[in-house]
């Protein structure tokens, strides 16, 4: 029976010890553990500030990069639509001077078209063995007259251009004379003297049929 107790005590001893021992383990490495979960809260929250921070810097830089670029867009937009309003009365004269010199190009290739037409008319005439003699004198007088309107015409021009006309081309029309010419500044009373007197010596017209014109 004491040897019983004696046992007994000891366990209870022994538990006393491991209960003991259960106390300061708690103490020491609980308050350790809770220091520690704070501290890496703290430093994950401070991660993510920093990240926040940096996002925010990032975005704002972007945003203030994109704002530059778009002014930057807009000040070059302005400038290149300055130049093209600058540009454009050159462009509109530069294609006004074309579509002249379109004129006077059509017009008298159209005239020498015409000429050559009413030349090879009576060509047929005269070759035609059906024609009569009269006929065949017509047409011979005619043909001799286009290729006298053609050279006094070619002399008209080009002398009306040596008087300062930037172009000229001429029209016959029967006892009519049609005069269209570019000259810089416009024409006046001078001017339209000096082309009557030319149309008037080279092709034996009245200055009275003579009309002039300005493109």
């Amino acid at each position: 029976m004491q040897k019983f107790k004696k046992s007994e005590i000891a366990i209870y001893v022994i538990a006393l010890m491991l209960v003991a021992a259960g106390y300061f383990n708690y103490n020491l490495f609980e308050p350790k553990s809770k220091e520690t979960y704070s501290s890496d809260v703290t430093n994950e929250a401070s991660e993510y500030a920093n990240i926040g921070d940096a996002v925010l810097v990032s975005n704002q830089e972007v945003q203030q990069t994109e704002e530059n670029k778009n002014d930057e867009g807009q000040n070059q937009n302005k400038e290149e639509l300055s130049e093209e309003t600058s540009i454009e009365p050159e462009e509109t004269k530069t294609q006004e001077n074309l579509e002249n010199e379109d004129y006077y190009t059509s017009s008298k290739l159209e005239r020498n078209k015409m000429y050559a037409e009413m030349v090879t008319n009576y060509e047929n005439i005269i070759s035609n063995n059906n024609s009569s003699e009269v006929q065949k004198s017509i047409a011979t007088e005619e043909i001799k007259k286009i290729n006298n309107n053609k050279n006094a015409i070619m002399i008209c021009e080009n002398l009306i251009l040596t008087k300062g006309f930037e172009n000229c081309v001429i029209f016959i029309n029967e006892n009519s004379v049609n005069v269209v010419v570019k000259i810089k500044g416009g024409l006046n009373t001078e001017k339209v003297a000096v082309i009557q007197n030319i149309i008037s010596r080279e092709l034996s017209c009245e200055i009275a049929n003579i009309h002039i014109a300005e493109v």
